[in-house]
This record gives structure tokens, C-alpha cells and sequence, in this order.
């Protein structure tokens, strides 16, 4: 009977969604062309007809996924929007086409960081769900991992939830490292391409690269709304480099002492910058924490 109720939902929305779709587009019932270039308009409104029913489709077939799933009493109250995660997936599935279809490089390259850019989405909706869970629906993550494979795109189960590969970002940076969204695709490895669980382990000459990155990023993209938190990571690289140089010296080695200094002073410099630039910002407030516990 819910299977029943969701699937006439389901219909109906879809009826709703492509009607209204394609009236608010032409304004109009179809009618046969007359000359050519109603025969263009006609074709354009079909081909958005079309677009529209298979995003349409989409969601209702994942929404009667999720309805015929067994409930699970530990799993209830979930937070994955069925008709969200369809949207994402309609949307991924239709940059891929764009990015290998579209007619201009420009074209190609902005359907590609939007692969990017939907799935770090997706991603970060199901990590929503998996945080207040604790885990997720197995047959409903199956059921988006095998669309996602179909589309090309990974996002991984890890310790912390899961994550996206990103690598339309990086096949962007390669095919466009100063294009338009080269500022968006760069700041989105510095933002979910660092695990937790690996820069907490990381090395010297690790942390050195990643301090050279992020500071490259600052100079090269100083507007990008982003930069706060570029910033603040920053800092605390070089705060996390003050730990490796001083766990490696001994008493008496005053040049990796005066490195420490001058890294110390250098995330101090970065910390008062956030909060005199953004002082608004949860960043700002991380730093005002940051710098509290260094007495500044």
C-alpha cells in the first residue's frame, strides 16, 4: 500500500514537473512546425522536455527504491532527501554528457568542474546522514554508488564518512590551470583532499608542501571567498611544523629554534589577519581561540 501511495506520488510529480517545466518554457501546448525556425524552437523546448523527464524519472525511481527498502528502526528519521540525491545525480550524469558533448572548450570545461562541484554535494549530504547515524542505509548507498559508477565519478567509504576522489577538479586544473573556476577547483583539493587522519601523521617536508600551497593559493586567489579558511589551515601548518622542529631538536640547536620562532610568528600574522579581515567569519573565531591559547 505505501509502495502504491509513493508510485501514484511519484507519477504525479513527475506529470507536474515536466508540465509545468514546459509550460513556463513555451507557454504553449506543442503544435506542429510551421517553418523552420518554429521546427529549431520546437526542437530546443523537446529537448528540454526530455531533460526535464529524465531528471523526473530519476528522483521518482529512487524515491520508489526508498520506499520498498525494509525499515530499519536504527537508521529511522533519515536525513538523505530522495528527491536531493536524484537531483545531484540527474546533474552529474548531465555535466558528464556535457563534458564530453558540449560544443565549445568552455562549454566542456564548466560541465566538468560541475561534476566536481555535485558530487562534493552528494558527498556532503550523505555525510550529513552518516554523522547523525552513525552509518548508513547500505541498499540505499549501493543504489547511489552504482549510478555514480555508471557516471564515472568515486566517493569512498573512509574512517570519517565518505569522499569524494575529486578528480574532475584535478583533470580541470590539467586542462585549464588558469581558467575560470582554477580558483574553485584548487580550493576544493586544499578544502576535502586533506584526510584527517593523514595530516595528523604528516612528515616535515609534508607539511612544508602543504604550507608552500596554501600560501601560493593566498597570493594567487586573494578575493576568493574561501580564503579565510585557507588561511586559518595555513596557520596551523605552521604551527604543526613548530611541533616536528622542536620534537627533533635537542637542547641548544638554536636554528631550529629560531624557525619555530618565525613560524609561530608567521601563523600569528595569519590568525590576526582573519579576524581583522573577517571578524564575523568561524574562522574568525577559531583563530581568536587559536590565539588565546598562544597568550597573543
Amino acid at each position: 500500500m505505501i509502495g502504491l501511495t509513493v508510485s501514484f506520488g511519484c507519477l504525479r510529480y513527475l506529470e507536474v514537473e515536466v508540465g509545468t517545466r514546459y509550460r513556463s518554457e513555451t507557454g504553449r501546448v506543442a503544435s506542429r512546425p510551421r517553418n523552420l525556425e518554429t521546427a529549431r524552437c520546437a526542437g530546443v523546448c523537446f529537448g528540454q522536455m526530455q531533460k526535464s523527464f529524465r531528471e523526473s524519472r530519476c528522483i521518482a525511481a529512487l524515491w520508489l527504491v526508498v520506499a520498498a527498502l525494509p525499515l530499519n528502526p536504527a537508521m529511522g528519521h533519515t536525513l538523505l532527501d530522495p528527491q536531493k540525491v536524484a537531483q545531484l545525480l540527474a546533474r552529474i550524469a548531465r555535466s558528464r554528457a556535457e563534458s564530453a558533448l558540449g560544443k565549445t572548450r568552455t562549454e566542456r570545461l564548466d560541465a566538468l568542474y560541475n561534476i566536481g562541484a555535485a558530487s562534493v554535494e552528494l558527498a556532503n549530504l550523505i555525510n550529513v546522514d552518516f554523522q547523525a547515524h552513525g552509518s548508513s542505509d547500505p541498499e540505499l548507498m549501493d543504489l547511489i554508488f552504482r549510478r555514480l559508477q555508471q557516471y564515472g565519478v568515486t566517493i569512498n567509504k573512509t574512517n570519517d564518512g565518505y569522499r569524494y576522489d575529486l578528480a574532475a577538479f584535478r583533470e580541470y586544473l590539467r586542462l585549464a590551470p588558469s581558467g575560470l573556476h582554477a580558483a574553485g577547483s584548487h580550493f576544493a583539493l586544499l578544502k576535502y583532499g586533506e584526510a584527517p587522519e593523514h595530516t595528523a601523521f604528516a612528515g616535515f617536508d609534508e607539511v612544508e608542501k602543504a604550507i608552500s600551497w596554501k600560501t601560493d593559493f593566498i597570493r594567487n586567489y586573494p578575493r576568493h571567498p574561501g580564503v579565510s579558511y585557507v588561511q586559518l589551515q595555513l596557520a596551523r601548518d605552521h604551527l604543526r611544523i613548530i611541533h616536528l622542529l622542536r620534537s627533533e631538536s635537542g637542547l641548544g640547536d638554536e636554528e631550529k629554534e629560531t624557525q619555530a620562532v618565525q613560524h609561530q610568528n608567521a601563523a600569528c600574522r595569519l590568525l590576526k589577519e582573519i579576524t581583522a579581515r573577517h571578524p564575523d567569519s568561524p574562522e574568525a573565531k577559531d583563530a581568536r581561540n587559536v590565539l588565546a591559547s598562544l597568550g597573543r
